[in-house]
């Protein structure tokens, strides 16, 4: 299931509402359109990637393992959980990755989340200006599980990784790692790009006499 987030500029329809060309009213109503703000919607969220989060639940001890090189797994196999999770925490907090990012296995929802008109075999960008209103997001079928959470509900198998092993049907609890969202330092420079554009076709009007 797909994830998105609507960007309400609401402020930006409180400026159109102030003025009575038509002209300028059209102009400032394609400001949402442009290139530009895609793009620092799309740095908003890479930047939460980078950042993981900040404070996305660290991955399992089980899953960095799985996540490292052989010679990396050899070194990390005489660890125990404690020890290798203390050492990773240790690790990025000095920006030293000891694996992979953070929902980032394969790189894909990072892109699909980031890219306008990103699109892939299994899904893509959201990307739709309705308005002063801008819908963002991906579609592919794991990112809602991933910004919001919840519970992964697996049915169970007689025949588990094709060994005759039984497995239950169980709840797989995904933690929040949201994702999809504009923190305000990004909101700040959104909104302080909509202003220069609004001021320079407001200077535009005056100087052609509208």
């Amino acid at each position: 299931m797909g994830a998105s987030f609507t960007l309400d500029l609401t402020g930006l329809k409180k400026v159109i509402d102030r003025f009575t060309s038509p002209q300028v009213r059209r102009d400032i109503e394609e400001i949402p359109k442009q290139k530009a703000v895609a793009a620092l919607i799309g740095q908003a969220i890479a930047e939460n990637f980078d950042m993981e989060g900040p404070g996305w639940q660290p991955l399992k001890a089980q899953t960095i393992r799985n996540s490292v090189s052989k010679a990396k797994k050899k070194k990390l196999s005489g660890m125990s959980d404690e020890d290798l999770l203390k050492h990773e925490a240790s690790a990025r907090s000095k920006g030293q990755l000891t694996n992979r990012r953070i929902l980032q296995k394969t790189g894909m929802l990072k892109k699909s989340a980031t890219i306008p008109g990103m699109m892939g075999a299994k899904g893509g960008n959201i990307y739709k200006v309705d308005g002063t209103n801008i819908i963002w997001g991906t579609n592919l079928s794991y990112a809602a599980i991933h910004n919001s959470g919840g519970n992964l509900k697996f049915p169970g198998t007689k025949n588990g990784f094709g060994r005759g092993i039984k497995i239950p049907a169980h709840s797989i609890p995904i933690p929040k790692r949201e994702f999809l969202k504009i923190r305000d330092e990004w909101m700040n420079k959104i909104n302080d790009f909509m202003v220069e554009q609004i001021l320079q076709r407001i200077h535009k009007a005056i100087k052609e006499g509208g």
